[in-house]
């Protein structure tokens, strides 16, 4: 299991499942995007596809809400950063849960 990134290029039918994904996470409260994303950093990226489809929309759910990036992306290369906590509205990182 690679715990620390993993490489994500669009495939057909990505961008549905972005799409799908991305209308649920705007329904939900900012709580709930980080407890999915925690849940991300601590399972680490497992090298599915699928997972990190998810884990890009929901970075792009969580920056719409607070103009901050979650993720260390160089090209097609995706990490999660650091676990999440809101203080005031506002993302915080921590190395530990």
């Amino acid at each position: 299991m690679n715990r620390t990134g993993g490489v994500h290029f669009n495939s057909p039918g990505d961008d549905g499942h972005r799409d799908e994904l991305m209308a649920q996470f705007r329904r939900e409260p900012l709580e709930e995007l980080v407890h999915r994303f925690n849940r991300e950093v601590r399972l680490g990226i497992t090298g599915v596809r699928m997972q990190l489809v998810y884990i890009a929309a929901l970075n792009e759910a969580l920056g719409e809400r607070t103009g901050e990036n979650t993720l260390d992306q160089q090209g097609p290369l995706l990490r999660p950063l650091r676990y999440l906590s809101i203080d005031n509205g506002k993302l915080v990182q921590h190395a530990e849960n």
